[in-house]
């Protein structure tokens, strides 16, 4: 087992968070996320009354952007 010292060096990343934390997670209101869940988009696990996501589930809802369609756009709206 490791020693203590060494947990306390390593960043762990929680398995669950709430939908709230989601929501702070990646600058989305707590209303996106449960429409998310409600479309499909964000897995979401249940213990009883509470109801959880993996943050991984959580940054896979943002889409990359391409930065040559990103700056063309930004050149389409200023006209």
């Amino acid at each position: 087992m490791p020693s203590r010292s060494h947990l306390d060096e390593e960043t762990v990343e929680p398995v669950f968070i709430s939908l709230s934390q989601a929501g702070q997670m990646i600058g989305y209101s707590l209303d996106t996320i449960h429409r998310r869940i409600a479309e499909g988009r964000l897995p979401v696990f249940q213990d009883g009354r509470l109801r959880r996501v993996r943050p991984a589930d959580v940054l896979a809802l943002l889409e990359p952007v391409d930065p040559q369609g990103f700056a063309h756009a930004g050149r389409r709206a200023r006209r």
